[in-house]
């Protein structure tokens, strides 16, 4: 399978699991806990994946910061800072995004907690 068909197979797989993950959650039905978090799982292990077959397409990834979905473009940002091999200053526009998407949303609880993941993710970029 030609390497370029399969990272545009794996983006796809990232959009698609970013969305799934976004859904609202039934936290009183273990499956669809069970379906959210397997949705993280795999979009987070799909950009890991990126990362480390693809070191010289991250680009091709780092599109997905404009993506039409704000939930893709969150978990794109997300992963970009977490644990991806992209440059400060490329980890600072995934920043910028994390934090355009904290200001628009109105879910108090998911603002807080993203408003202390991106004071610790600062702090250890410096």
């Amino acid at each position: 399978m030609n390497s370029l068909y399969k990272l545009d197979m794996d983006i796809q797989m990232f959009i698609e699991a970013a969305i799934q993950s976004s859904k609202d959650v039934d936290y009183s039905e273990k499956s669809e806990i069970r379906t959210h978090n397997q949705a993280i799982d795999c979009y987070r292990k799909i950009a890991k994946n990126i990362d480390a077959n693809y070191p010289d397409r991250l680009s091709d990834f780092s599109m997905l910061l404009k993506h039409e979905n704000v939930h893709v473009r969150l978990c794109c940002a997300i992963c970009m800072i977490e644990f991806m091999s992209f440059s400060i200053e490329q980890k600072k526009r995934a920043i910028y995004t994390v934090q355009k998407y904290i200001d628009s949303t109105n879910d108090s609880i998911e603002k807080a907690g993203l408003n202390v993941w991106l004071k610790k993710q600062k702090h250890l970029l410096g």
